[in-house]
C-alpha cells in the first residue's frame, strides 16, 4: 500500500467544523490518526497507523498526544456533538428522511488472552457467542453507543465504557479518595447518553428510540416517553 503523503482537503474542512482548542502539533497528530484510521489495513494500533505515514513520525508521539495533552475529553467530544447535531437536524429537514432514530447498544473489544496492564480489560460474558447452558467469557473491553439515523445518514452521538464492579474496586485501592472511580451500570450509562442527547435537542423534538433487552429498564422507558419520544424495545 502507498503512504499517505497529503491529508485531504475535505478531511481537514470537517475537522475545522468543530473549532477545537488545539495547538497545531495537537490538531496535525489528529488529522494523521483520523487519515490513517481510514486506509491503514490490519490492526489499528498507533504503530501500524503511524507506518502508514510517508513521512513516518514515531508513534511514541501519537501515544503522547492522548496520554499527555492538556485537552480535556468532555469538553471535544460536547463539541463534536454539538456540530453533527446541528448539521444532522438540517439533513432531517430535507424532503424524504424520516423521523430520526435513536439507537443503543453495547459491544464487547476482545483482546488478546495475556493482556493485563490495560485499566478497561478484564474478562466479560459474551452473550453473542454463549449458548444455552455453556456461557462464554472473552478477555476485553465493554462500551455503551449510542448511534442517530437520519435516513441513509447516521453518525456515532456518544459512547461510554463499561468498567465491571469488581474492576472499578480494583482500581481504587490504587487512586486517592478525590480521584477514586464510580460503577456505573449499563443502563446508567445509557441514561447519561440519553440526557446528554435530551439537553441539546430542541424541545419537543421527536426521535424514535431502540435498544436491546438489557436496557429497557421502565424508568428508561418512561424518561424517553417524557421527552415526547417513541420507544421500540
Amino acid at each position: 500500500m502507498l503512504p499517505v503523503i497529503e491529508h485531504p482537503a475535505a478531511l481537514w474542512a470537517f475537522l475545522t467544523l468543530f473549532d477545537f482548542r488545539l495547538y497545531q502539533p495537537q490538531l496535525r497528530h489528529l488529522l494523521q490518526l483520523l487519515d490513517t484510521l481510514w486506509v491503514c489495513p490490519g490492526k489499528k494500533t498507533l504503530s501500524n497507523l503511524y507506518r502508514h505515514l510517508f513521512h513516518a513520525p514515531d508513534p511514541k508521539t501519537a501515544a503522547d498526544f492522548f496520554r499527555e495533552s492538556p485537552w480535556k475529553r468532555d469538553a471535544i467530544s460536547l463539541l463534536r456533538k454539538q456540530v453533527l447535531l446541528l448539521k444532522f437536524l438540517e439533513l432531517a429537514r430535507s424532503p424524504g428522511l424520516t423521523t430520526p432514530v435513536v439507537s443503543l447498544d453495547d459491544s464487547l473489544g476482545p483482546k488478546h488472552k495475556d493482556t493485563r496492564h490495560l485499566e478497561a480489560v478484564a474478562y466479560h460474558h459474551d452473550h453473542n457467542a454463549s449458548g444455552p447452558g455453556a456461557p462464554r467469557y472473552i478477555n476485553g473491553f465493554v462500551y455503551v453507543a449510542l448511534h442517530i439515523h437520519f435516513g441513509p445518514f447516521g453518525f456515532t452521538f456518544d459512547t461510554r465504557l463499561y468498567l465491571r464492579e469488581k474492576t472499578v474496586r480494583q482500581l481504587n485501592r490504587q487512586r486517592s479518595a478525590e480521584t477514586r472511580l464510580h460503577y456505573r451500570s449499563k443502563y446508567h450509562l445509557a441514561q447519561e447518553m440519553l440526557s446528554s442527547l435530551a439537553a441539546l435537542l430542541p424541545s419537543g423534538y421527536q426521535v424514535y428510540v431502540t435498544f436491546d433487552s438489557w436496557v429497557a429498564s421502565g424508568k428508561l422507558i418512561q424518561g424517553c416517553r417524557r421527552q415526547g419520544w417513541q420507544v421500540i424495545a
